[in-house]
């Protein structure tokens, strides 16, 4: 209860990083990591945490997973809700953002990245798409950081994938951003 409250001290660093930031956790097995998943919604923030992400990829031969996630919303049908998923039309878009931006990493990687469009909850996908496999896996996603504000909020879907992953996360935040 209380890490949930206050949080972990490698969980303020992160968030208060002006700088993209890697927490290596889970014991020496874990890394090097085998694979990288990189939580891709399109921003800036995940475009460099991308590429930071395929670099470190590359120097271990790692393979990469892009993951786009679209948001179940919900919707109130007599008298309950019922949660509808992203059309097919907004899953097919993503899934040519992600390829477009698979072929940019490649250059870096040396390999293409897979892709994968979902819907549901963000962290939730992103944390299952990382445990696949049991392989050590390098999660890496953007974040539009609020500092402290952001930190005492404990919100964000930056902030519920790095409290949900076990293993390795790299956190990236919006360039120029600076701690107040």
């Amino acid at each position: 209860m209380k890490r949930l409250v206050m949080g972990s001290v490698s969980e303020g660093v992160v968030n208060l990083a002006s700088c993209p930031t890697l927490v290596v956790r889970g014991g020496e097995d874990t890394w090097p990591p085998s694979r990288i998943v990189v939580g891709d919604e399109g921003s800036e923030e995940a475009r460099r945490a991308g590429e930071l992400a395929a670099s470190m990829g590359k120097l271990f031969g790692a393979r990469a997973l892009l993951v786009r996630v679209y948001p179940s919303v919900p919707v109130f049908k007599a008298r309950r809700i019922v949660y509808v998923q992203a059309s097919s039309d907004i899953l097919t878009k993503g899934e040519r953002a992600l390829e477009r931006r698979a072929a940019e990493l490649e250059g870096i990687l040396g390999r293409r990245p897979g892709v994968r469009v979902a819907s549901g909850d963000a962290a939730a996908v992103i944390q299952e798409a990382a445990e696949e496999g049991g392989e050590p896996t390098l999660v890496a996603i953007g974040s539009r950081g609020l500092g402290a504000v952001r930190y005492s909020m404990l919100g964000g879907v930056s902030a519920d994938v790095f409290r949900s992953v076990a293993g390795s996360v790299l956190l990236a935040p919006s360039p120029g951003y600076e701690t107040r």
